[in-house]
């Protein structure tokens, strides 16, 4: 039996055996079976649904030149912004959306947020990679319970 064959029947490999997966994958039949191997776990665990996890940070003031991430130091399209530990502990996600919103001036008027375009500025920013790579896999606590 292959390393292929290994982990698609157990699931799991020594740190050698990971190793050899990762040089077998370049191999083109290899890489197909990993393929259909992952698509018949996600059918599995999830079927036909789409499970979207985002999360919203306190700040996106970073110090760090990391390539990989949208918000970088060297970055200067991304408008920073910064919220307390009172107002992130204190607020739920759409309160959280309201700060962004208001920390970036979408105010209507009456001093209101407008937490439409708020919205539709974060679904932008992370279309448009603004915020770096983002990973749509279910959060670890959870993973227990599917």
């Amino acid at each position: 039996m292959d390393i292929v064959e290994t982990f698609i029947r157990s699931g799991r490999l020594t740190r050698e055996g990971y190793a050899e997966l990762l040089a077998a994958s370049r191999n083109r039949e290899a890489a197909k079976s990993l393929q259909r191997e992952a698509v018949r776990l996600q059918k599995a665990t999830y079927g036909n649904r789409v499970y979207v996890r985002g999360l919203i940070e306190f700040t996106n003031i970073c110090k760090n030149g990391c390539y990989y991430c949208g918000i970088n130091r060297e970055n200067h399209q991304v408008e920073r912004y910064r919220l307390t530990a009172e107002e992130v502990a204190e607020s739920e996600p759409f309160d959280l959306l309201e700060l962004i919103g208001r920390r970036r001036g979408m105010l209507l008027s009456g001093g209101l947020v407008n937490t439409e375009r708020a919205a539709i500025m974060v679904v932008d920013e992370f279309r448009g990679g603004l915020w770096g790579r983002i990973t749509l896999e279910p959060c670890p606590e959870k993973e227990d319970r599917l």
